[in-house]
């Protein structure tokens, strides 16, 4: 690990915010170390800490979506307007699978908000969110023909959730995933600021400013975990437990309508990194930086979480992964 540590170290120019590094190879830890200051000056940087993941948030929402469809509650393919009828105007034709998948044709809410001019020091949430997204005017490109990733879709997917199982997406997620794999440091945070025990503050870069958002809208964003808790579900992507046939439909890859196929399944990014299929997520909101990467055919998984904007969480992951794939060929 001498050459994956050179790699990490390589990638902290100086001292501060920093990162948390997680490699597991067959069911096993391999090398987890923290790198950094969680708070500047303060606090370091250990398997403990808690950060935002951001986007890695949307495989968890994703999930919550099939347990929904696999007890018989919903269908992915009904449409979004039988579950949110705010949304029947601005949506037609839009359904729940178009929604996990990317290919909606809605508008990012974010950018929505910043042509209001509504930064992070607004206070804004899920009712917020749904109002702007409801008044739009219908796109012109019709749903399901063109992949567009849109962080709107999947806040649209925590309000199914809600609608359909009657609580939170936080508690439906607490009860149905975190908790049964044993997460027991990760949760959607609905209520900013994050007050959460070894929470990371997060930083522009590694002298910046900390950050300090107060968007409270869940579904695309807002779990925050461990390097330890997502370890857990690394090694339940890789040798699957309880949710084999759900993971199975995570990890599928969209088909459009011609008959072509995305590089995002739900709440899922495919791509092939060394030769080899890999499945995972990034993400990067409010100084957090995150990945998560599993490549089952060669029993790797490799988790990043970095508390500075400018860290290359995704270079150096998929870095790491082609020299460990370099190494095991060697070997």
């Amino acid at each position: 690990m001498t050459r994956i540590r050179d790699m990490i170290r390589a990638c902290i120019s100086a001292p501060g915010p920093g990162v948390a590094v997680g490699i597991w190879r067959d069911g096993e830890p391999v090398l987890c170390e923290g790198y950094g200051d969680a708070i500047r000056g303060g606090r370091l940087i250990t398997m403990e800490t808690v950060f935002d993941t951001a986007s890695v948030s949307k495989m968890f929402t994703a999930l919550c979506v099939l347990i929904l469809e696999r007890r018989g509650l919903l269908s992915i393919d009904d449409p979004l307007a039988d579950r949110l009828p705010q949304m029947r105007t601005a949506a037609p034709g839009v359904t729940i699978r178009h929604l996990l998948n990317h290919v909606s044709a809605l508008p990012d809410y974010m950018e929505l908000f910043d042509a209001k001019g509504w930064g992070l020091a607004h206070r804004l949430g899920m009712a917020e969110t749904l109002d702007v997204l409801a008044a739009q005017e219908p796109s012109s490109t019709r749903p399901g023909t063109r992949y567009s990733y849109s962080n709107s879709g999947y806040v649209l997917l925590s309000a199914i959730v809600e609608r359909v199982s009657g609580q939170s997406l936080a508690r439906f997620a607490q009860e149905n995933i975190f908790a049964p794999l044993g997460m027991t440091h990760s949760c959607y945070v609905d209520a900013m600021p994050a007050r959460l025990a070894g929470v990371a503050c997060s930083y522009e870069t590694s002298t910046g400013p900390e950050v300090l958002p107060m968007w409270e809208m869940t579904g695309d964003g807002q779990v925050y975990s461990t390097i330890e808790d997502l370890g857990r579900w690394a090694l339940e992507l890789m040798q699957p437990s309880l949710f084999a046939d759900l993971i199975l439909q995570l990890c599928t890859p969209a088909t459009l309508a011609d008959g072509s196929h995305t590089a995002y399944g739900a709440g899922m990014q495919l791509e092939t990194v060394g030769g080899r299929s890999v499945f995972g997520h990034d993400g990067g909101w409010a100084g957090f930086r995150s990945l998560l990467l599993v490549t089952p055919s060669a029993g790797l998984g490799i988790v990043l979480l970095a508390n500075r904007a400018d860290f290359a969480t995704g270079e150096l992951a998929r870095g790491i992964l082609v020299e460990l794939l370099s190494a095991s060929r060697s070997a």
